[in-house]
């Protein structure tokens, strides 16, 4: 998995590899590909990745991918849901 660091100063990317705790220091805009994480719940600090901190981004990954197209998926039947309850409640 290819991982960049967003934030301005180096950051920690702590991860489990076989039940180890590693931890990767990656530099201001720096891209790493760390070969032993292949799978996002493999992540410790997964708060970094969201969208209030924002510090990590995922550049390369088969999974995430996958999860990137659910989440558009599921926004797309959300808004058909709220789309239908909103012609219901007029008629």
């Amino acid at each position: 998995m290819v991982v960049k660091n967003k934030k301005n100063g180096t950051n920690v990317l702590a991860y489990k590899d076989h039940g180890i705790v590693t931890r990767v220091t990656i530099g201001s805009g720096e891209q790493v590909n760390i070969p032993h994480l292949s799978d996002f719940s493999q992540i410790i600090n997964k708060g970094d990745f969201e969208a209030g901190r924002g510090w990590f981004e995922i550049v390369a990954s088969d999974k995430v991918v996958e999860k990137e197209t659910n989440l558009e998926r599921a926004k797309k039947e959300v808004i058909e849901y709220s789309e239908e309850n909103k012609e219901k409640k007029k008629n």
